[in-house]
């Protein structure tokens, strides 16, 4: 058990996220219940698997008496992590931030979505990424009349540039887009994908985060002939050291859910969309919940769960060789 913060001795805990340094240590966020409200936890257990003391770390003075959930954990090559979660400031709920370094010792926790579209509206859901150099940026989805992507690049130094909507593709500007999705490549740029209604069906979107923290094009990459009119969902990225990135989703093909997979060169050039979910198995079966990893060379590998006839399994495939680094 390694949710041994004195809080939390006759109360519930939930939503773990793990992160991992160069050395083989670990580093979980989770929320927690204190006998008041909902509170984020961080702990680290050594490469010897020793854990260490659990520490509260959700301390913003907005949330002293108010719930947070969903945290969300990056680790960088020196063992400092980074945790976002979303927490309510008795108005409406923000998203936080906090380095922990690698002592464990808690920075000053800073409430991120500060941008003027989202002041006093729900900010949600984020997801985090490190590059090597200890720049980390954070994602989220915002909603009011409809739900867009924002995202903010914290440099190395703690200090938060500015917040910027993402998801500008012109088939979303006055629509949903949801589950954003991020990853990091060895050059400090970060990679975004996300799900978002075009007006008739759900499709995928991707965006590449430049070091600066300046977004590029969004690029709409869910563009296999079964899902032109049918929805693609439940997006996950992975990239490699060379600023591939790669993107699995599920979708739709007018008869039953398949997984999808795409390469984008770093270049910021979309592959051609492939249907990966070839198992004899499920030709007439669902495929759902996709996840994607890469390795250094230019490899990614992906696992989902498919239903065979008889009850779901898991399936595991690596994709076709992509091109070299740059392709």
């Amino acid at each position: 058990m390694i949710s041994n913060h004195q809080d939390n001795a006759n109360f519930a805990e939930h939503r773990p996220h793990i992160g991992i340094d160069v050395l083989g240590n670990s580093y979980v966020a989770y929320r927690g219940y204190d006998g008041n409200d909902y509170e984020i936890y961080w702990v680290k257990i050594n490469a010897l698997g020793t854990v260490g003391n659990a520490q509260k770390i959700s301390t913003h003075t907005d949330n002293t008496n108010n719930d947070e959930d969903h945290p969300r954990i990056a680790v960088d090559l020196l063992g400092n992590s980074y945790v976002s979660w979303k927490g309510h400031d008795g108005n409406d709920w923000d998203v936080y931030w906090v380095k922990i370094n690698a002592s464990g010792t808690p920075g000053t926790v800073q409430k991120i979505s500060n941008h003027q579209d989202t002041i006093n509206r729900n900010d949600s859901k984020s997801e985090i990424a490190v590059d090597n150099l200890g720049n980390s940026y954070v994602v989220w989805r915002y909603w009011y009349i409809n739900t867009n992507i924002y995202g903010v690049r914290i440099d190395s130094s703690g200090t938060p540039g500015t917040v910027q909507m993402i998801s500008t593709h012109a088939d979303n500007l006055n629509n949903d887009d949801y589950d954003p999705q991020i990853a990091t490549d060895c050059y400090g740029n970060f990679y975004v994908s996300w799900k978002g209604y075009d007006g008739t069906d759900w499709e995928i979107y991707w965006v590449k985060i430049y070091s600066s923290g300046t977004p590029g094009t969004v690029q709409k990459i869910s563009t296999h002939a079964d899902n032109v009119s049918n929805d693609d969902e439940d997006p996950e990225i992975a990239t490699d050291c060379c600023g591939n990135s790669y993107v699995v989703w599920h979708g739709y093909d007018g008869t039953d859910w398949e997984i999808y997979w795409v390469k984008i060169g770093a270049s910021g050039t979309p592959g051609t969309v492939q249907k990966i979910s070839m198992h004899t198995d499920n030709a007439n079966n669902d495929d759902y919940n996709p996840h994607v990893a890469a390795d250094f060379c230019g490899k990614s590998y992906v696992v989902w769960c498919g239903y065979d006839g008889n009850d779901y399994e898991i399936y595991f495939v690596v994709p076709p060789e992509p091109a070299p680094c740059g392709g």
